[in-house]
């Protein structure tokens, strides 16, 4: 078998991104994350093209763990919003995880009025007191909401809308297309001044293509994470994000794309919006990065934590193990033939095949107590390797 003596596994990248305020700042890998997990920027839209064509095409991985690492911040937010003057004076709230950092839901309660997710639309009940509770009014939606926050005023609603997604051209509107691709989500963000709750009105409206990831509230502000799905297919360009803000749109230029420079078989562009909920007029802020599909969110009142795995290539990992564990375990009669294996023409594929075999007919040669020494000592130094790789 091609990996009788071979363990491949699966480590963990940690990108954090600091949030201060009322901003986000420029992202930093926790102190207790080791170098080798340099966050990068691309140069250029070349540059990100090549790294999907080169990553990709190293996309055989195997299973792997998961780890998730937090690092300890200074308590700083941003001021409260108003409170109804006239409520209950016990009501429930949605059960957030850290105090202060408010999470989305599909029903919120502020103690007087209560907001609901209904199909395509949201309805708001004024719930107190109770023997008087009345539907105020329905916002109907463009597409399917998802989830919603309250605060002071101010409500903020998460949705998708479907549409059939184009290749765009470099630089170009969505408008100006070449070829139909697939079909794919546009993410909204809508923040509604429901001061009259009778007649809420849409003053801010945020779309960005991709599905709605996740969320949260702190102070003044939301923070909501799309991830939009990257398809590459040579010669077709690779879309970037764009965000459309009201009448602005923000095209996510190339040296503004964040990464990990380690291979993973399917990629997304993780956009990390921050919206002002109480101040219509401030502009949103946000960051990209190129990441795998598979990740976990933590929130602080300072930090976002985005956690996903790295994934080795099964060519990377096999020439570590051969390297560090195969040869030094061998005598130099075998350790000639694993070389000239090595340094043959054949695919990789084969060499490890052959080399497996070579290896597995030296330990086949020795009495059971001398084979069961050699396994033990690869065994030993593949967990070395492991841990290495893991740091």
């Amino acid at each position: 078998m091609r990996n009788e003596f071979l363990i491949a596994l699966a480590v963990v990248v940690i990108g954090v991104f600091l949030i201060s305020g009322y901003v986000l700042k420029e992202p930093k890998i926790p102190e207790n994350v080791t170098e080798k997990n340099e966050l990068k920027r691309f140069s250029s839209y070349d540059e990100i093209k090549n790294f999907l064509k080169a990553n990709t095409e190293a996309s055989s991985y195997y299973g792997g763990f998961g780890v998730q690492v937090l690092t300890s911040a200074e308590r700083t937010t941003g001021a409260a919003a108003p409170a109804p003057t006239e409520t209950a004076k016990d009501y429930s709230t949605t059960n957030i995880q850290v105090a202060g950092v408010d999470e989305a839901d599909i029903v919120k309660n502020d103690g007087k009025y209560i907001y609901v997710v209904s199909e395509k639309k949201i309805v708001i009940i004024d719930a107190y007191p109770a023997k008087d509770a009345k539907i105020l009014s329905e916002i109907e939606l463009n597409g399917t909401p998802s989830q919603i926050f309250i605060n002071g005023n101010k409500l903020t609603v998460f949705g998708q809308t479907d549409y059939n997604y184009y290749i765009e051209t470099l630089g170009v509107s969505k408008t100006d297309v070449i070829s139909p691709r697939h079909y794919t989500q546009e993410t909204f963000v809508k923040v509604y001044d429901v001061s009259d709750r009778q007649n809420p009105i849409l003053k801010r409206n945020v779309s960005l293509e991709g599905y709605y990831f996740n969320s949260r509230m702190i102070g003044d502000y939301v923070y909501v994470i799309i991830n939009q799905p990257v398809y590459f297919t040579e010669p077709q360009p690779v879309p970037l994000p764009i965000i459309y803000s009201g009448t602005r749109t923000k095209a996510i230029a190339p040296a503004e794309i964040y990464y990990f420079d380690y291979p993973d078989s399917s990629y997304v562009f993780t956009n990390i919006l921050a919206i002002n909920t109480q101040n219509d007029d401030e502009d949103l802020t946000s960051k990209t990065f190129l990441t795998g599909y598979s990740q976990n969110v933590y929130v602080s009142t300072d930090n976002i934590y985005i956690t996903y795995s790295k994934r080795l290539s099964e060519f990377v990992f096999y020439d570590k193990i051969i390297e560090e564990v195969i040869i030094p375990s061998s005598p130099s009669d075998v350790q000639d033939q694993i070389n000239d294996i090595k340094n043959s023409n054949i695919s990789k594929y084969e060499k490890i095949d052959k080399i497996n075999e070579v290896f597995r007919k030296y330990v086949e040669s020795l009495n059971p107590e001398e084979a069961a020494n050699i396994m033990k000592d690869v065994e030993k130094k593949t967990e070395d390797v492991q841990i290495e790789i893991s740091k």
